[in-house]
């Protein structure tokens, strides 16, 4: 395995990005951008000034018309304030130490960008749908059963694979029907347990904006699960982009064009 970067060359490795940004590639800067910001999120926090410092840095003149040089001078001063945040950062890392012994680096340094774990239920057609998407989005779907146990346990094996993933995508499919002891009246369709039981372990494992549930009609949602999003699967394919949204949002690096291939 190879060895997890440091602070200081995740954010050497950014500046080299952010130096070879051509003029007006607008595609370009919004996937740097929102690759900063995961950066800095995962090292320093959700609060901290450089992600405030980061957000308010612009590329484009303040007002309007202005002329070409003004806006190429513009676009590269903001692509400098970038660089200096980034240096000021390192020497913060330098003088310090390193931030990637932080939690919430660990978990970033330890995965792997492209690997999406599938949690599922009974439904093979879903699972497999959902499995073919992620794979055409240039990602790595994996579904536990079909990767090598090793001389692992079940839930060693799940432990190996679900860490180190970045993003998990929980299906809900109605295979069972649970109730009140005292009221069976009230019966509905749910998930499988272990399911239940793997959309929780990912919300404390990776965070819950890392964590998208798609549902089938008809099966009964989970109500303790505040910031997860929650999509309805449809045979025509509507909820491919909202997945797609939801994992350009967090910072992987997918081609929005390939939805509509």
């Amino acid at each position: 395995m190879n060895k997890p970067k440091t602070t200081k060359e995740l954010l050497e490795d950014f500046k080299s990005q952010m130096n070879s940004l051509a003029y007006r590639d607008e595609t370009a800067l919004d996937k740097t951008r929102r690759k900063g910001k995961m950066l800095i999120s995962n090292i320093y926090g959700d609060k901290s000034d450089y992600i405030e410092d980061f957000n308010n840095i612009s590329f484009y003149p303040s007002f309007a018309p202005t002329d070409e040089i003004y806006k190429h001078e513009r676009w590269e001063q903001g692509k400098s304030q970038i660089i200096n945040l980034m240096n000021t950062m390192i020497e913060e890392s330098d003088l310090f130490g390193d931030k990637s012994g932080n939690s919430q680096t660990k978990k970033l340094l330890g995965k792997d960008s492209k690997k999406i774990f599938i949690v599922h239920g009974h439904d093979e057609s879903i699972k497999t749908s959902v499995a073919r998407f992620v794979e055409k989005l240039g990602l790595n779907a994996i579904i536990l059963h079909e990767q090598a146990s090793k001389g692992k346990t079940i839930i060693e094996k799940f432990e190996e694979q679900a860490l180190s993933s970045v993003f998990s995508i929980v299906v809900l499919t109605p295979d069972d029907i649970g109730y009140p002891k005292n009221n069976n009246e009230l019966s509905g369709y749910r998930a499988r347990q272990n399911v239940i039981f793997e959309l929780g372990f990912f919300c404390g494992a990776i965070g819950r904006k890392n964590v998208f549930v798609l549902y089938k009609e008809g099966v009964e949602i989970p109500n303790d699960y505040l910031g997860v999003v929650y999509t309805q699967y449809d045979a025509a394919g509507a909820w491919q982009l909202n997945l797609a949204k939801e994992m350009k949002q967090v910072g992987l690096d997918i081609d929005m064009n390939k939805v509509f291939e």
